[in-house]
């Protein structure tokens, strides 16, 4: 079966949706499943399997125009895998339709949280929800990557076959004491001061929607009141410079690294050293980093509000460690119970996230998606197009959607010696 996947960020882009694409090709590759890619050019050298498209097509795929290797490819195909609605999402509907193939879509993103980086001021966000909902039923089938997208798909008045079906990790994010302890102890001597025994790290994009500067406050406020604590922040991005003022203000240069941006390798390294991995976030569908995290043994603690509880482990867990209601704790809150917790109960907490983790394999994600394209090959095709003269800004957000993903996802050359300081301690 030959599957083709079209998406608006592919490797080496930073960013989720880059991510998880080469994770589903990785997930049905191994099951002898034949993938292909349709993706914009980011810059970089791509595979053969990878059909990089122009920087000077795309004003013409806004307009409908698609390239031949385009209508080539799709026509040799058993099942399209469209990744976002926007730009390439056109393509995925229009070519799909053309050939009568079926046409799948993850949906990653709630893209109503990014409309701070439209240029139209007559889009809103009830737009952007209307035609992302257009969008999904036009589609044969939906994944969505957790129960808690699949209910708000639903509420949304998608009618479209949903299948929850996350993100699975590949091998080398799972933490395995028998490898993985000298890396721990190298990481945590790397971050930690001498009067530091607690590491905790964020990830993700330094930007408005990931609610970064709101979790700044209250990581710093935990840190005027333990000073054993030590902060890592990973990412890059346009609220840099408003962070350093903050952690400069309160005098926590000490408690505070800003790493930057590091490579999936080191990344998953730095995540085995790590005691908590903390987020704000409101704009989650299924934050790889989550899970990933949890994988290393990384505890998750989270506001109330933004992550589905299915993804963590304490609040499934926290019974074991004597927490009441730890559901509805604000994040300062949880900070402070775990910081009280003894060496034992923390390590529960760890054999609990690691355990959550366990769920979310590689080769469960793609026994799952095999099922899933053979039961769509079979099934009939949708002949629904997105009505998108209810949408009349769709060129604008495309056109906002690539400078996005190409000013702020675009990867950066790893940091070798940062790297080998972590591999060679």
């Amino acid at each position: 079966m030959k599957i083709v996947h079209v998406t608006n960020s592919y490797l080496p882009n930073a960013g989720g949706v880059a991510s998880s694409v080469s994770t589903h090709l990785g997930a049905v590759e191994r099951l002898d499943m034949s993938c292909s890619v349709i993706c914009p050019d980011n810059g970089h050298h791509q595979p053969g399997n990878v059909l990089v498209l122009d920087r000077n097509t795309w004003d013409a795929v806004i307009s409908g125009k698609f390239p031949p290797s385009c209508d080539s490819l799709i026509r040799k195909s058993d099942v399209v895998h469209a990744h976002g609605p926007f730009f390439l999402g056109q393509l995925a509907v229009c070519l799909s339709r053309r050939f009568g193939k079926p046409l799948v879509y993850t949906h990653h993103t709630l893209l109503e949280h990014y409309r701070h980086y439209v240029t139209s001021e007559t889009l809103t966000e009830s737009d952007i929800v209307s035609f992302h909902s257009a969008y999904c039923n036009a589609c044969d089938h939906v994944i969505a990557p957790s129960r808690s997208i699949r209910n708000l798909l639903i509420a949304r008045e998608v009618k479209s076959p949903i299948s929850v079906i996350p993100t699975g990790l590949d091998d080398f994010w799972y933490f395995d004491a028998s490898k993985d302890m000298a890396t721990r102890m190298a990481v945590r001597k790397m971050y930690l001061k001498d009067d530091q025994d607690t590491l905790i790290a964020a990830v993700g994009r330094l930007s408005h929607e990931k609610n970064i500067l709101s979790l700044m406050k209250t990581i710093a406020d935990v840190l005027l009141r333990d000073a054993r604590v030590h902060f890592l922040l990973i990412g890059e991005g346009a609220l840099i410079h408003d962070i350093k003022q903050m952690i400069a203000r309160r005098g926590l240069e000490n408690q505070c690294t800003l790493e930057g941006y590091v490579d999936r390798c080191r990344l998953s390294e730095i995540y085995k050293g790590l005691d908590v991995f903390v987020t704000s976030s409101v704009s989650e569908v299924q934050a790889l980093t989550l899970i990933e995290a949890q994988a290393a043994g990384a505890v998750l603690l989270h506001e109330p509000s933004p992550v589905p509880d299915e993804f963590s482990g304490v609040l499934q867990n926290s019974s074991q460690v004597g927490a009441e209601n730890l559901h509805n704790l604000k994040l300062a809150d949880k900070l402070a119970w775990y910081l009280q917790l003894n060496r034992k109960e923390k390590n529960k907490l760890r054999h609990s996230a690691m355990e959550l983790a366990g769920r979310y394999s590689i080769s469960s994600m793609g026994d799952m998606l095999k099922n899933l394209y053979s039961h769509v090959a079979l099934t009939p095709k949708s002949s629904n197009i997105p009505d998108q003269p209810q949408f009349r800004e769709y060129s604008v957000m495309s056109r906002d959607l690539m400078k996005v993903i190409s000013s702020m996802e675009q990867k950066r050359e790893p940091h070798p010696v940062a790297d080998k300081k972590v591999r060679d301690s």
